[in-house]
């Protein structure tokens, strides 16, 4: 039994989100304005969600799980490091009209940051997976436990 049901999952999955946001949101707003600071957020949380999910949902169990860490580890190296450039595209295209906010955020958060910054959701992400994996197995395993002990008895 997981921990969190299937059918919950999306609701949990669009409360992290927005929890993710607007978190952001409040920490970075007094340095862009709220509105430029919204704009630079949704970016952020399409690109970083797209990571996340392509590493959960395909390079963990197509990698990670099978035990090929080298080619885990380049395969989300360029995973991530080929969501900077269309980011930065979304980026300029948004913040169009606003030139002086866009170079203030080029020169405030380099690719490198962005990297980084990037790298640190996705570990993060694989922990709670871990740590949500790690509870359904006990919890299927004291299942098991508690059926052969009655049978026993």
């Amino acid at each position: 039994m997981p921990i969190i049901p299937k059918n919950k999952a999306l609701l949990f999955n669009f409360i992290f989100w927005n929890i993710f946001f607007w978190f952001a949101v409040i920490l970075v707003s007094h340095q862009y304005g709220i509105a430029q600071t919204i704009k630079v957020g949704s970016v952020f949380c399409l690109f970083y969600g797209m990571v996340i999910y392509v590493n959960l949902k395909f390079l963990v169990p197509q990698f990670l799980a099978k035990r090929q860490y080298f080619i885990y580890t380049i395969l989300l190296f360029m995973l991530v490091f080929s969501s900077i450039p269309p980011s930065q595209i979304l980026l300029k295209v948004i913040l169009q009209n606003d030139h002086e906010i866009y170079h203030l955020y080029i020169e405030q958060q380099p690719f490198i940051e962005y990297f980084m910054n990037c790298l640190f959701f996705v570990v993060l992400s694989l922990l709670f997976k871990f740590a949500q994996d790690w509870i359904t197995f006990t919890q299927k395993k004291e299942a098991i436990q508690n059926e052969s002990l009655q049978a026993l008895s």
